[in-house]
Formats: structure tokens, C-alpha cells, sequence
């Protein structure tokens, strides 16, 4: 197919759809001037809506892409019935999590013998203020501040902003009284972070000033770098913070990011972790961009090697990360008390990015030696304007002489296709994923090469004409929708497929003319021969399946069936996939261990092989769906089987997409002499179950068994399941649809609306867009027993747990207006805070404390978070449809990834940039919420919401 790049700045129709939502002030007017069509993306190409262009991201939707647009790999959230209802409390969905949890923590561990617990949440900065939070717990009373660095960027909530360095972003927000201290981060000027060496005896002479506490007397000689003199001066400066005790963490990024990509030795973070360990203040990662192989390891701190004093591997107290996982988590060796909450369907999709990122490791490396030398070139032609050139892994960055040339270079990017961002005063940044290939990134340097020579030389010429590329995808997006919306309407429930369906599904699927061949006992020895060559062809000794395992499938006396497909091309196998009862294997290795052994109609894959000329072309993960609705069609509930670790990682990508997790990883289990040994033993679910004991409260009627999903909601809302998109610069006209349907469910004067990634995160929103007209007050107000989330200071403040850190007044239920009465006597009120779901609270409760509320001049925020549906799948109705009465501002979290934050008009801030957040939620959670409320309108119209009734 032919890419052909967008060649302006902004597209007409895509504005010309935006421009009612900010006329209107519904939102901010802070989109990307192009909005997307999630469908036809693919790789690192994103496609423009109604037009045949698209544009190169070269930062990966702000490094949340790992494996580019529409990779097959995403589709495994698909095959999850969890994925399409948001039902999170199922044993489905604790399996999967276990699988991520274990994957995080053998990838942490890597020989440390201090335990880590893992809690996922739904974004970066909520992970920042999780991993914070655990910190401040434990910490004595004394301790309130966080110390960071000059350069840093934690996010946007409220104690994750005030420990980022960009005054821009942080002083609009700042609380007097709840400051973060800063040190100068002592960034190099290159990459080779284990380039400086400690200079000889300087271990020594440090070791005996901390014997005799005069750390601060240790200066560099003259002989010494000037780095390790700036590496110095910031230990002592941490050094002094520690001594006063006022400190509870130590928040750190390895590599700082929107600081300007700014590297840090070695030596100066080994030095650190000792420093914060000797006094016990826990040393905090942020690993929310470097995290999940960014760079050289899977965790970016990993490169520095750090030990303690008698060489001993030492590891952070605390590592968060989110983007590429799709989630946030937090791996801490601190307790975690906070409640765990996250979106089914990330979790699931974050789980295969992070398995494959890590399987792909050696293709990471082989991508960056790749990046370097493009980058050298780069870098050589235009080194008049543009220098220190550095990367690892899959990130890169430059750095302009001139700050003005970087601005233009910024404004001058969508003129030659390109997305990318600055960092800093002077760094432009990019964040590339496995979908880059010799192509994909010739096109890149050659655009940039265009860009900079544009503003650089004033040469407008350069970027008149849009970049046309002929390009083949490696996967087909459309071919990747249809498979799986065919599978999880299989798994729905639908009417299984006959043999002829599964021949026919093959056949169209293989770009070359193939036969297919259904083997059974009648005709198994006709290509017995056959199969044990391919074997032989293509695995190394300890990866072929032995014959008598095949037999075994086929036994005259066995009354039940196997699954066997044979692919075939002029009467050679090209491609074959068979399984049978998984108790029929169990001299196979886990198959005995097998948590799920006893179950019944559970099938073992005993093998599926590919020709080697017919890999990459789709015939594999075709083959591994037609077994699957084969198996479905026989009454087989899930397919178990073997992966071995890195020499198969082409399969596990394949079973990943088709929603296979790990059930037990076997160390050391092949035995030969490969460098890669171990196994991952996966599960493979073919029938969805809904468990209604476990029902989560957010529980949508979409997918219940016996019923097929509504094929029109799942061809309209699969991209947005599949692909992460970051909705504070791009959305889709899909997004805009479903916030205009949920939006007009809120009376008309409070229809100016933040979306967020959860109820803590909105909860914050509304407090800065509320602190803009307040400021200085920080003093909150509240009603016991009200729930506002917890996984941020601010919601666990008002919530009422763990250690409060801002200042809340909880005021009783019983004459709670006599309560606020007298709160309202001093006027150092932010808000008063209204949780809509405490029973206590009558319409006549909620009309008196509006008022009261109202009299004193302080707003009123109302938490309206709670089941949309009742068990009769009625509309819930929690707010007086009072028009004189409404509050000022509130939230409401819709389920998964997706809140909203509404406010009043004098309350809303529309100045661009000022609220948002990477992902500002999760499109499909929209999506899901909005086709719940048109299902319950076409069946319940008389329960439609009035303009005046809330959500």
C-alpha cells in the first residue's frame, strides 16, 4: 500500500468537528489538530480521519506504544469477556494479573532477596502518589516532604506535581505548606552512563567521612571531574535534607525525560541508594517512561549495577512505572495498603505488551544500534544547529544550540508527517517501538532531515510536497479486526463454526493458494511421515514434539477426538497445529502441575509449526485461531500448552494475541545448552464465563454467556480497545460522540468537562481547577464516612485513610448543617466535598447543605460515583433534579479508565494544557459506559435522565 504523510499543520475537517466542543467550553481546546482513525493505523503509522494520509509517531502516543498501532499482540484483550464488560473481580481476571505481577517481579528481583509486592492502579501519576503514599506511612511524623530533582517530571497529581521541577507546570498548583524540596540533578552530556569511573580511593575517603558524620567535608580533588564535582555537591545537598529528618522519600526518574532526556552515571545512583539507605529513607524510581525496556534493560535503573558496601546487589524500595504497561504499577518492597483497582482491559493488554517487550529484548538492541548510526548521520549534516546526539533502547534525542530552532522545529513537524515533542529548553525527544523497521525509520531520518533543514535554513521549499512511501504492513490491520471479532463472538456464545467455516476462514487468510486438511484416525497416517520432517526442519532436538506424542492423539481405542489441522502446499506441510485431552501428556513438564489438571474439557496443544518460508506472513497466528475454533466447536473450554522462552517468541507473541497468559513459568526446563531455558506454560481460554459472585459493581450488560456481543459496538469500539491512545492530544470522532452522550446526562450549566484516567485522579482535577479561583486555601471539607478514592494524598485525605497529609475536616452525618455553620465561621475553606452515595444523606440533607454551602460562597463538589445499573438494570437516581440547587463541580467515574470531572462555567478553565494528563483516560471505557446508556434507553425510555439529572 501506498503511506502518503500529511504535509500541514492542521486539517480542516478534523477542526471544523472540534470546534463545537470548545465554542461550547465542553472541553479544553487542547487536541492535536488532526483527529485519528484508529482502524487503518498500524506500526508507528497513525491515520488521519477521512483522508488517505498519515502521520510517522516517532514517540509512540508519548512512549505508551511499545509495539506500535494495531500489533496483533494488542488483540488479546479481545479474546477476554472481562475486556468488553469491565468486569474486574473474576478469576479470569486474577490469573491474568498474577501472570503480570509475576512477570514484574521476576524482572525486578534478578537475584535480590528482599521481597516485592506489586499493586496495579490506573495511571503513572496515581502510581507516583501510591508509591509515595506507602513511603509517607511509614515515615515518623516529622517527615512531610519529598526530596526531588531539578529537570524532574512525576505527573499531575497534586503531590506527584509538586515534586516536578517545570515551574510552568507546577506553580499554578502550588500549596503553600505542601512543597517538595529540589536538588540539581547531575545530568552528563552524553549517554555512557558507565563511562566515568569512581576515581581511585574515593570509596575509601567517603566511607571514613560518613564514619564521622562529615559527609559534607568530602570535596573532589582538583584531578577529579567536573561531573563527579557536580555528582558531589548534589549528594551533600541530599545529605543535609536526610540529617534534618524532614524527609520520607527520595523520588528520583534514572533518566529524566521531559527534563531533556537527561542522563545520570552510574556511580552518582550507587552512590545515592547507599546514601538514602544508611538513613533509611526509602529511594523511589520513577520509572513510568524508561520503564518496560525503554532502555538497555527491562528496568532502567538495572543498568547501573547498584550494590552496597560490601558489593552485595542492592535494589530501590520502591519502582513505578505505567505508559508501555498500559496501567500503572507499583513493585515495592513497603507495604501497600491502599485499595487495588484497574481497567480489565489495560491490565490485559499491558500484560502481553510487557511479556513481549521482554521477549523481544535482543530486537530492542538490534533497533538501537540502528538508531545510533542514523542518528550520527543526522546529527553530522546538521551539526551546525544541533548536537550531543544520545540514546539507548528504543529512545533517542538531540539537542538545538539555538532554543528558537527548536520551537520552529516543533511547529514544523506535521508539515513533514512527523510527531514527535520537546523536552526541556532545548532537546527534541523520540520514543520509537518494534514496529520500526529498515523502512520505517529510512522514512524517518529522512524527514527530519526535511524538518531541519526547513528551520534551520528558513527553506520553506523542503516540506511543500507530502512524503509518499510504498509500504507492505506486515499485518494487515483489517484481516487482525475480522479474525478477532470473529473469535470473541465464538467465545460469546455464537453458533460454533463447522470444518468448512474454519477451511474457508484459513484459505482467506493465507495470501498464498494452500489446501487444508482435517486430520483424524481415518487419514492421520497418510502424513505421519510428513509431520515428523517438518519437525525436524524447523526445531532444534529439544523443541520436537516426539512421534509417539502424536500418535497419541490418534489411538484407535480413544473415544474422544483430537483437533488437528494440517496446511498444505503442493502435498508439503507448510504449517500444522494439534492438541488433545491435556491428561493424555502428562509425561510432558507441567502438565502434572497444572492448576487447572483436574479440570474437565481442557485440551493440551502438543504442537503448531510453521515453515520457516511461510513465517511472518500470518499463517501461524491464522492456524493458532482455527485450532481455537475448532477446540470451541468440540466443547473445549481452553487450550494449555508450552512456550520456550525467547527461541519461541514469534509463538508466544501469536498465543498473546490470541489471550494465552502464563499459568507457571518452568526455570531451567529445556535440556540442552541454549542460552534461553526456561518455559512458559500458558493458558488459552475459549469460553467466556461470567462468575456473578464476584460481579464488580461497574459490571456492564455487554457479553453475558448465552448472548453475542453486538457486532456493530465491537467493529466501532475494537481499535479503541486494541490500541492505547493518548486522549490529551489526539481523539477519535468515536470519543467525541460517546462524551457527547454522557455528557448531555448532566444538567446544562455544569456541561464543561475534564476526562481522567480514575476517581482519585478527577477528584484532583477538580481541586486545581478549583484552587485557580481559591488560592491560597487548602483546607478541605467533608462528611464522614464519604468515599473519594484512594490512591492520591488528596483522596486519601479526604477518604479518611492511612496517615492524612492535607488538611481535612470530616464533619458528622447527624446536623451536618449546623456542622458546616460552624466550619463556615473562618473562611479557609477549598470545597466542601459531597459523596452522594452515604445513605445518610436525603435530597431535603443534600438541598440544606447546597444552600448552606452556597451562603458561605464555598463550593460545592459532589462525588456522583456508583452502579449505573441496578439489579433490575434500572437507572440509579442520586441527585434532586433541582436546577437552583446543583453543586459547583463534580466527579464520576464511569468504571476501567475513564472519570469525569465537571465544573460550572466560572469554575472551568479552558486555557490548554493547564488539567490534562498523558492518557486523560480510556476511550473504550467511554465507549462502554455510553453503549450501557443507549441499551438501557432503547429498553427503559422512560428512565432516560432528564438535562438536569446527573449522571
Amino acid at each position: 500500500m501506498t503511506i502518503q504523510l500529511v504535509d500541514q499543520t492542521s486539517d480542516a475537517d478534523s477542526n471544523a468537528v472540534l470546534a463545537p466542543f470548545y465554542d461550547s467550553r465542553l472541553i479544553a481546546p487542547e487536541k492535536k489538530p488532526f483527529l485519528v482513525d484508529l482502524h487503518r493505523s498500524f506500526g508507528p503509522f497513525l491515520a488521519i480521519k477521512g483522508t488517505e494520509q498519515f502521520i510517522l509517531d516517532a514517540c509512540s502516543q508519548i512512549a505508551s506504544l511499545g509495539l506500535g498501532f494495531n500489533s496483533s499482540v494488542y488483540f488479546g484483550c479481545a479474546q477476554h469477556r472481562e475486556s468488553w464488560t469491565g468486569d474486574w473481580q473474576t478469576d479470569n481476571v486474577t490469573n491474568i494479573r498474577e501472570a503480570y505481577s509475576g512477570l514484574l517481579i521476576r524482572q525486578i528481583h534478578q537475584g535480590m532477596d528482599k521481597p516485592y509486592r506489586v499493586q496495579f492502579c490506573s495511571s503513572g501519576a496515581e502510581s507516583i502518589e501510591i508509591a509515595l503514599g506507602a513511603c509517607f506511612d511509614a515515615a515518623p511524623a516529622k517527615a512531610r516532604k519529598v526530596l526531588a530533582f531539578e529537570g524532574s517530571f512525576h505527573g499531575r497529581m497534586m503531590v506527584a506535581l509538586s515534586a516536578t521541577w517545570n515551574p510552568k507546570k507546577r506553580e499554578p498548583f502550588a500549596w503553600e505548606g505542601y512543597e517538595s524540596v529540589f536538588v540539581p540533578y547531575p545530568a552528563m552530556d552524553d549517554d555512557d552512563i558507565h563511562g566515568p569511573e569512581m576515581p581511585a580511593g574515593w570509596i575509601d575517603r567517603w566511607a571514613k567521612a560518613s564514619e564521622v558524620g562529615a559527609r559534607h567535608t568530602l570535596v573532589p580533588t582538583a584531578q577529579e571531574d567536573s561531573l563527579l564535582n557536580r555528582e558531589v555537591a548534589t549528594l551533600m545537598a541530599i545529605d543535609q535534607y536526610l540529617k534534618a529528618g524532614e524527609i520520607f522519600a527520595i523520588l528520583i526518574e534514572p533518566m529524566q525525560c521531559e527534563g531533556g532526556d537527561r542522563y545520570s552515571s552510574a556511580r552518582f545512583h550507587q552512590a545515592l541508594i547507599n546514601l538514602a539507605d544508611s538513613y533509611e529513607v526509602p529511594l523511589v524510581y520513577d520509572e513510568i517512561q524508561t520503564g518496560l525496556r525503554l532502555g538497555k534493560t527491562f528496568f532502567w535503573h538495572q543498568q547501573f549495577g547498584l550494590k552496597d558496601c560490601i558489593d552485595h546487589p542492592v535494589s530501590p524500595a520502591i519502582v513505578v512505572s505505567a505508559k508501555k504497561a498500559q496501567v500503572g504499577f507499583v513493585l515495592s518492597r513497603l507495604p501497600l495498603k491502599y485499595k487495588e483497582r484497574f481497567c480489565p482491559a489495560s491490565l490485559f493488554r499491558g500484560y502481553a505488551v510487557a511479556s513481549t517487550l521482554d521477549q523481544f529484548d535482543e530486537n530492542i538492541d538490534e533497533l538501537e544500534i540502528k538508531i545510533r548510526k542514523g542518528l550520527d548521520r543526522l546529527v553530522g549534516v546538521h551539526g551546525q544547529f544541533i548536537h550531543r546526539p544520545r540514546g539507548q533502547g528504543m529512545a533517542f534525542a538531540f539537542d538545538f544550540h539555538d532554543e528558537q530552532h527548536l520551537a520552529d522545529f516543533v511547529a514544523a513537524r506535521f508539515r513533514h508527517g512527523l510527531l514527535f515533542y520537546s523536552a526541556g529548553s532545548h532537546t527534541a525527544r523520540f520514543r520509537l517501538n518494534l514496529a520500526f523497521g529498515d523502512e520505517e525509520l529510512q522514512l524517518l531520518w529522512q524527514q527530519l532531515d526535511q524538518c531541519l533543514t526547513e528551520v534551520t535554513r528558513k527553506n520553506h521549499e523542503s516540506g511543500s510536497a507530502a512524503t509518499a512511501l510504498e509500504l507492505t504492513p506486515r499485518i494487515d490491520p483489517r484481516k487482525i479486526y475480522d479474525l478477532h471479532a470473529k473469535m470473541a463472538h465464538q467465545k460469546s456464545g455464537a453458533q460454533p463454526l463447522s470444518e468448512d467455516d474454519i477451511r474457508s476462514f484459513i484459505t482467506e487468510n493465507v495470501e498464498t493458494s494452500v489446501n487444508v486438511v482435517f486430520l483424524d484416525k481415518t487419514n492421520y497416517a497418510d502424513y505421519r511421515a510428513r509431520i515428523i520432517q517438518i519437525q525436524s526442519e524447523v526445531y532444534e532436538p529439544a523443541r520436537q514434539t516426539p512421534p509417539e506424542e502424536f500418535d497419541l492423539l490418534f489411538k484407535d481405542d480413544d473415544p474422544i477426538d483430537a483437533c488437528a489441522i494440517l496446511v498444505l502446499q503442493d502435498e508439503r506441510i507448510v504449517g500444522m497445529g494439534l492438541c488433545g485431552p491435556l491428561h493424555k501428556f502428562q509425561q510432558e513438564r507441567g502438565v502434572t502441575s497444572d492448576p487447572f489438571f483436574d479440570a474437565p474439557n481442557i485440551f493440551y496443544m502438543v504442537d503448531l509449526t510453521i515453515e520457516k518460508a511461510f513465517r511472518g506472513a500470518g499463517l501461524g497466528r491464522t492456524l493458532k485461531s482455527a485450532i481455537a475454533m475448532l477446540a470451541k466447536s468440540k466443547g473445549v473450554t481452553a487450550i494449555h500448552g508450552r512456550n520456550r522462552d525467547r527461541m519461541a517468541r514469534g509463538m508466544w507473541a501469536i498465543n498473546l494475541g490470541n489471550g494465552s497468559y502464563e499459568i507457571q513459568h518452568l526455570k531451567h526446563d529445556y535440556p540442552d545448552d541454549e542460552k534461553h531455558r526456561d518455559c512458559i506454560y500458558y493458558r488459552s481460554p475459549l469460553q467466556w464465563k461470567e462468575d456473578r459472585s464476584k460481579r464488580s459493581k461497574e459490571f456492564l450488560p455487554l457479553g453475558r454467556p448465552g448472548s453475542e456481543l453486538p457486532e456493530q459496538f465491537v467493529s466501532r469500539n475494537m481499535p479503541a480497545l486494541t490500541n492505547k491512545l493518548c486522549l490529551s492530544n489526539f481523539v477519535t470522532h468515536e470519543f467525541l460522540d460517546d462524551l457527547n452522550t454522557v455528557s448531555r446526562t448532566l444538567p446544562e450549566s455544569l456541561r464543561h468537562v475534564y476526562t481522567a484516567s480514575s476517581l482519585s485522579e478527577a477528584v484532583d482535577k477538580v481541586s486545581k481547577a478549583i484552587w485557580v479561583h481559591r488560592a491560597p486555601r487548602t483546607r478541605l471539607l467533608t462528611v464522614t464516612g464519604s468515599y473519594f478514592g484512594e490512591t492520591s494524598f488528596l483522596t486519601r485525605s479526604l477518604s479518611g485513610v492511612g496517615r492524612p497529609y492535607f488538611d481535612t475536616l470530616r464533619l458528622p452525618k447527624l446536623n451536618l448543617v449546623s456542622a458546616l455553620e460552624s466550619a463556615f465561621q473562618i473562611d479557609d475553606w477549598l470545597a466542601f466535598y459531597l459523596d452522594l452515595n452515604l445513605p445518610e444523606l436525603d435530597d431535603d440533607i443534600i438541598a440544606e447543605t447546597i444552600r448552606c454551602c452556597r451562603s458561605a460562597g464555598v463550593p460545592v463538589v459532589v462525588n456522583e460515583t456508583g452502579p449505573l445499573f441496578g439489579t433490575e438494570g434500572q437507572y440509579t437516581r442520586r441527585f434532586a433534579d433541582q436546577v437552583d440547587l446543583l453543586p459547583d463541580a463534580g466527579v464520576a467515574w464511569l468504571g476501567g479508565q475513564m472519570a469525569l470531572t465537571y465544573t460550572n462555567n466560572d469554575l472551568f478553565s479552558d486555557k490548554p494544557l493547564m488539567l490534562i494528563s498523558t492518557w486523560d483516560g480510556d476511550a473504550y471505557a467511554l465507549a462502554r459506559y455510553a453503549e450501557a446508556m443507549r441499551q438501557q434507553e432503547a429498553r427503559e425510555p422512560q428512565n432516560v435522565p432528564s438535562q438536569h439529572q446527573s449522571i
